[in-house]
């Protein structure tokens, strides 16, 4: 899977809104994107968009980075998708959650 490349959480098994560890997800990125059963990637919860302290206009904002929130591994690939285990959640994590090499 190359490091560049990043994917999301795209639905969660047993149908939970919220995704913690040993909690089954499939993943927008498959074989054909080079994902292999064992490969591990780390979980990124996305930034929130905050009031920007430092602007004239109370209605300027911008976008939190995103923060490291947990790890999966893949367990199951197909051509464009995949199964994977989350396997550490530091936080609670959603769908769409983005997921990259680490």
């Amino acid at each position: 899977f190359p490091s560049h490349d990043t994917g999301s959480i795209i639905s969660v098994m047993d149908g939970v809104s919220q995704i913690g560890e040993r909690n089954v997800v499939v993943i927008d990125k498959g074989a054909r994107d080079g994902l292999l059963p064992g490969h591990e990637l780390d979980i990124y919860q996305r930034g929130d968009m905050a009031r920007d302290p430092f602007s004239t206009k109370q209605s300027d904002r911008v976008k939190l980075p995103d923060e490291l929130a947990g790890m999966l591994m893949v367990f199951r690939t197909f051509d464009k998708v995949s199964y994977a285990l989350v396997m550490k959640a530091e936080k609670p994590l959603h769908v769409l959650d983005r997921v990259q090499t680490p």
